[in-house]
């Protein structure tokens, strides 16, 4: 694998962060949120998805492990998002 570093544009997201083991946080972070994309049939102006493992898990507790499940928000639903995504997972 090549290491290195790549250059994003600047860009709103939405992202769900989720605690606990990896095997079992990160499928339910992205099922939290395509689920909120779902209920509120915003599938096709969806973005670019990204993962980030926060935490190495041979230095941090499983239990402790944070994991952010992010896509890109486009200018059709960034207000909605906006406005109910943090409601949405409370």
């Amino acid at each position: 694998m090549k290491n290195g570093l790549v250059y994003l544009r600047p860009t709103q997201l939405a992202y769900v962060h989720v605690v606990g083991p990896y095997d079992q946080s990160i499928p339910e972070a992205w099922d939290k949120l395509l689920g909120w994309i779902d209920k509120n049939g915003l599938n096709s102006p969806v973005g670019r998805g990204y993962g980030l493992a926060r935490d190495n898990p041979a230095r941090v507790v499983a239990e402790k492990c944070r994991y952010d499940a992010c896509i890109q928000l486009m200018p059709a639903f960034e207000e909605k998002a906006m406005r109910e995504i943090f409601n949405y997972f409370q």
